[in-house]
């Protein structure tokens, strides 16, 4: 059973990636020439991502297509100490084989025996990218093995080195590492840097590195300059950073452009701000207003972004939604953004009605203004505690801290 995508995909397609179940593999092989040289043909004539799962028996476990840039993993059994016994080749119909902040995360995860991305274009040889676990400091890692040819991965000694990595489990006490780690980068100047990492500490990220770059032009293709953007690729792999943060606006394309080169999610400084409100909205109206504001901003940008509005969750391999996904996100969001407003509406309708009463009832109504962190919280708390109000309800406190947008 062919699993996935499969809309659209011709019989004669489906029966041909059908075969790859009765392949068998030595255990020491990676993969066979026979087998990339199917996924090339596929890739090709689909213009999909296809990917095979195979155990370390040898047998195919799943053969799955995505669309143009994603392509899911199969539920693994994963277990602590040890590796899931389960390798995942997969194609990149872009021709670029390596591997994406998806394709990292899922081999980290999942404890992927190996991960595989081949980069299949027309007129090029097959290039190979392999990803391994590995352990620094206690800490689980990726590895990552680039630029291979079809001989030099047959003859790469995969079973010695996945042995290796399940002995080293066994002696280190490995800790997962799941907190989110930024690289920050401006072309403003010290302040503004300075103001956008206390925006990624108000958000639960640790900030690794800052990066400052006066530019003239605005790059339209990476915001930056191509050099700086391997900088921050060999940077985010040096500091095991998984999110780079840019403190101006940028397009869909610069995003996607961005993670692919990098390896990893891209975010502006609007999306971090947004995710700041999306944590820390508390009432019903507030939670509405700031879905809203995000859903919005994503639809203005969606045709170029990337890994970040990928909706295949596990998937792998992504480096931007193809088309037929492209649109099932816009119309997903823009229903998501009729229903909002709907009930947007009605929430209006029940405040319209409170302020309503309270003017009639003749009571006062307070206004604390402020750019944020000036202390309007602080100062509201102290407020209702040196005159509380004598009623049943009694106000609890709001969050206060010395962080930009705390409430």
């Amino acid at each position: 059973m062919i699993n996935g995508n499969t809309d659209g995909v011709k019989n004669f397609i489906l029966k041909k990636l059908d075969t790859i179940y009765d392949m068998r593999f030595q255990k020491s092989d990676i993969l066979t020439e026979e087998l990339a040289e199917l996924l090339r043909e596929v890739t090709l004539e689909i213009e999909r991502e296809v990917s095979v799962a195979i155990d370390r028996k040898g047998s195919v476990v799943s053969v799955a297509i995505g669309d143009s840039s994603t392509v899911e993993v199969p539920m693994i059994d994963t277990r602590e100490g040890r590796l899931s016994q389960v390798r995942v080749i997969h194609t990149h119909p872009n021709g670029n084989p390596k591997l994406s902040a998806l394709d990292l995360s899922a081999l980290l995860k999942l404890k992927l025996d190996c991960i595989v991305a081949i980069g299949v274009s027309e007129d090029k040889p097959l290039i190979y990218n392999m990803g391994f676990c590995d352990v620094k400091d206690n800490m689980l890692i990726e590895e990552e093995v680039e630029n291979l040819t079809i001989n030099k991965v047959l003859s790469y000694k995969f079973l010695d080195k996945v042995r290796y990595i399940e002995d080293v489990f066994k002696v280190d006490n490995i800790v997962e590492d799941n907190s989110e780690r930024a690289i920050l980068v401006s072309i403003e100047d010290e302040e503004s840097l300075a103001e956008l990492k206390e925006l990624t500490k108000a958000c639960d990220v640790e900030p690794v590195f800052e990066i400052l770059q006066k530019r003239n032009k605005i790059d339209s293709a990476y915001f930056i300059g191509s050099g700086k953007v391997e900088e921050i690729a060999y940077l985010r792999q040096s500091l095991r950073a998984n999110v780079v943060i840019f403190d101006e606006e940028l397009s869909g394309s610069q995003v996607r452009n961005l993670e692919q080169a990098i390896g990893t999610k891209v975010i502006d400084r609007t999306t971090l701000i947004l995710e700041i409100f999306a944590r820390r909205a508390r009432s019903k109206e507030s939670k509405i207003q700031v879905e809203l504001s995000q859903l919005k901003y994503r639809l203005s940008r969606l045709s170029g972004l990337g890994t970040m509005l990928s909706r295949t969750g596990g998937g792998i391999g992504t480096k931007g939604p193809g088309e037929k996904k492209l649109e099932t996100d816009k119309r997903k969001i823009r229903d998501t953004i009729y229903d909002l407003n709907k009930e947007l509406e009605k929430i209006k309708s029940i405040r319209a009605t409170q302020r309503e009463r309270r003017s009639k009832d003749n009571i006062s109504k307070i206004s604390l203004v402020g750019y944020t962190n000036a202390g309007k919280s602080t100062l509201r708390n102290a407020l209702c505690e040196y005159s509380p109000v004598k009623s049943a309800t009694v106000k609890e406190k709001v969050f206060e801290a010395d962080m930009l947008f705390a409430t």
